[in-house]
């Protein structure tokens, strides 16, 4: 049906697009760069997790294969925040414009307290 193929693109589709997020940005200039697009893998991860949901209870992704299949996601969607949260541990937030103009601030400023 159309409605089975056009769900089974998207998933083939989104799942495709963390690693290649995650490759693609790997060389930027910076680390907060690199975070910010590791963000956006994330942000995939997610939407795929919405599509594997209704793929698995319509019958589409069957018994064993989608509890492996949502195993595999979550151990990815682990590794990926584990990934984030040690790079922005590396990071002093008070280097780079990055920080200021990122509409969310990963990291909050130090404190005068920390700082010294």
């Amino acid at each position: 049906s159309r409605e089975r193929y056009g769900l089974t693109a998207e998933i083939r589709k989104t799942s495709r697009s963390i690693p290649c997020n995650i490759a693609e940005r790997h060389k930027r200039e910076t680390t907060a760069e690199y975070i910010r697009f590791l963000g956006t893998a994330a942000g995939s991860s997610a939407e795929l997790e919405t599509q594997l949901l209704p793929a698995g209870r319509l019958g589409y992704i069957k018994g064993n294969t989608a509890e492996t299949v949502q195993a595999k996601h979550s151990e990815v969607e682990r590794m990926l925040d584990s990934l984030i949260r040690s790079l922005k541990s590396k990071i002093d937030p008070r280097h780079g414009a990055y920080f200021a103009l990122c509409p969310f601030n990963p990291m909050p400023p130090r404190s005068a307290s920390e700082a010294s």
